[in-house]
């Protein structure tokens, strides 16, 4: 940003996208280039905006690309008074599962066991026993 250029409040930064989606639909890379914020910024205006009623977005389909697009319009989604948009199961993006607990594995790398040996079992302790 130079600084000569000026950017909305951050206190008014979902009036100026409100007033922005007046104008006309937009995905948030275009909200965000022309406010000159970043777009995670944006999409936390904007999803406030959906709760309250004051936008609602729109799936854009792509061809070959299974990710999700979305394009922004103002104002309420038509035919959807009583519904939440932004909760609809459908309409989130896919969730990537982690895993919590890792099975043991019970070797080294070649590489760490080049330099600190193989992995210590108390079990091959037990069978080598040292003569008294």
């Amino acid at each position: 940003m130079r600084v000569g250029e000026h950017r909305v409040p951050t206190a008014q930064l979902a009036s100026a996208i409100e007033a922005l989606l007046d104008t006309g639909p937009c995905i948030i890379e275009e909200i965000a280039d022309t406010l000159r914020y970043s777009s995670g910024a944006v999409r936390v205006r904007l999803l406030q905006l959906a709760k309250e009623g004051r936008a609602h977005r729109q799936r854009i389909q792509g061809r070959n690309n299974p990710a999700l697009f979305y394009r922004w319009h103002a104002g309420p989604q038509p035919g959807r008074l009583d519904h939440d948009a932004c909760t609809d199961p459908v309409e989130l993006s896919p969730v990537q599962i982690t895993v919590h607990s890792y099975p043991a594995i019970n070797r080294r790398d070649p590489m760490v066991a080049a330099f600190f040996g193989q992995h210590f079992s108390p079990r091959k302790m037990a069978s080598h026993t040292v003569p008294a």
